[in-house]
């Protein structure tokens, strides 16, 4: 009886470890030993009652993992406190665009106009607010013709801000960067060796990160004047 008690707990111990994460399974573990224990020295022992608490002992875990422990590797619960991480950035080429170019205002400022993005300025809820457009080709050579708010995060509509930089030395091409940024639980982050594990992006391992925004940083050649354009460019806004 001894020896099925103890195939009886490697067997729980194993699946347990399997369908849970890492130090969690030692709960549904010790439940596990806790019943075989109880099987073995309560009463009389018999293979009846020792099927009986195996039984128990392999519900008990199943239970726990599916309740507590399985849906966190797809719904983020944080521990508490939450900080900002920045992934991996991407990039998309800008290029000229006609549509800023046929919109383009009178500008005084002195240098070579960049006609790959532009910049208006709206009336929202009292307040004047920055805007900038711009068009930039993908990596599968899409073109497409983007406006967002000054800044960085999210506007009241939930989309994300972007800001100019002229930081693109003469002979390299000027570009959009995106570099995503996640709300994350130092707490799980750390747990999973400092890794992040992103919400609807990664598997196979205990959600810390969930995708807060995109920061978008247009890079346009050193000097160079981004003009303004009519506000009413037939893009969403």
């Amino acid at each position: 009886m001894l020896i099925m008690c103890a195939i009886f707990a490697v067997i729980v111990f194993f699946f347990s470890w399997m369908i849970t994460y890492k130090s969690v399974v030692l709960i549904p573990g010790l439940v596990t030993w806790l019943c075989l224990f109880i099987a073995l020295y309560i009463g009389a022992p018999s293979v009846g009652k020792i099927i009986s608490f195996g039984v128990i002992s392999v519900i008990v875990p199943i239970i726990f993992a599916l309740f507590f422990v399985v849906p966190s590797f797809s719904v983020l619960a944080f521990s508490g406190d939450t900080t900002q991480a920045a992934g991996e950035s991407y990039r998309n080429i800008l290029v000229r665009s006609k549509l800023i170019e046929q919109n383009t205002q009178h500008t005084e400022a002195d240098g070579e106009t960049f006609l790959g993005a532009g910049s208006f300025t709206m009336r929202s809820d009292s307040d004047l607010k920055v805007y900038h457009v711009w068009q930039e080709r993908d990596a599968s050579g899409v073109l497409h013709v983007n406006v967002a708010q000054d800044g960085e995060g999210k506007d009241e509509k939930n989309r994300d801000k972007a800001v100019i930089k002229d930081d693109v030395p003469k002979g390299t091409e000027p570009y959009v960067e995106r570099i995503p940024v996640y709300e994350t639980d130092p707490l799980f982050v750390k747990d999973n060796g400092g890794k992040l594990c992103v919400e609807n992006q990664d598997t196979n391992c205990r959600v810390n990160a969930k995708h807060s925004y995109d920061k978008i940083i247009i890079h346009v050649p050193v000097g160079s004047v981004v003009p303004s354009v009519d506000p009413n460019l037939p893009v969403n806004k």
